[in-house]
């Protein structure tokens, strides 16, 4: 007789069955996240200086408003009052149309460096600056304005100051390492913070008059070099 082995009652034979391509998706978009949580981690460790970026960016912008800040505390100082766009294109116009030698100088304070000379300033901000006169409120759209007026052996000074109310935002443009440094070149808007001049009248013809613009700005495009140092990202230049 053939003997037939059969289950004892009430139990039922399980088959496995192979998976279907539903399940087999499901489970490398859930290995997908996962790495993608992994990599998330590795940043949050230091792998990338993120936060170190954003403060560097953030102490930075700080640094160059603070430096704008107390160019109008000086000129207050001096006995400088508000004024009006009026009145300063007015003073403008009249600097202008005075008879005799001129002077024009150029200073571009960056926050970590002073750069002279109009063509240096020009490639440093990237602009003519013939562009940016008392004409035009120097290209802000709703500024400060500052005023002070003094006289000695006949020659009148007037110095004044454009001060920039809208703040400054910033972009990164891009990030990358390279050698045993981390680059991220970032770009602002609003980065001229303010404009100070000097507009120094000649008593006579004889006399050489003179226009100094001093202007407080990051660059419109820099690049922050950050190197690691055992558990943490140092900022090392900003170009």
């Amino acid at each position: 007789k053939k003997i037939q082995n059969r289950e004892p009652a009430g139990l039922v034979s399980k088959v496995s069955k192979p998976w279907n391509k539903g399940t087999l998706l499901w489970m490398a978009m859930m290995l997908l996240v996962l790495s993608s949580l992994y990599g998330l981690t590795r940043i949050m460790e230091g792998v990338t200086p993120s936060a170190s970026i954003a403060s560097a960016i953030t102490n930075r912008i700080h640094h160059v408003q603070k430096e704008a800040d107390q160019v109008v505390q000086q000129l207050k100082a001096g006995n400088g009052k508000k004024a009006s766009a009026t009145e300063i294109k007015k003073r403008y116009a009249d600097f202008q149309a005075s008879q005799s030698y001129y002077r024009n100088e150029y200073a571009l304070n960056t926050g970590d460096q002073v750069i002279h000379s109009r063509r240096n300033v020009e490639i440093a901000l990237a602009m003519d600056m013939e562009t940016i006169t008392p004409l035009n409120q120097y290209s802000f759209t709703s500024p400060q304005i500052f005023r002070s007026t003094s006289s000695a052996d006949g020659e009148e000074k007037e110095q004044y100051v454009f001060f920039n109310t809208q703040p400054v935002t910033y972009q990164i443009e891009s990030a990358h390492e390279e050698k045993d440094l981390y680059k991220v070149k970032v770009s602002y808007d609003q980065p001229i913070r303010l404009v100070y001049t000097v507009l120094d009248f000649p008593a006579s013809v004889k006399d050489t008059k003179r226009h100094l613009m001093s202007i407080t700005a990051l660059r419109p495009v820099e690049t922050y070099s950050f190197q690691k140092e055992g558990e943490q990202w140092v900022l090392r230049s900003v170009e």
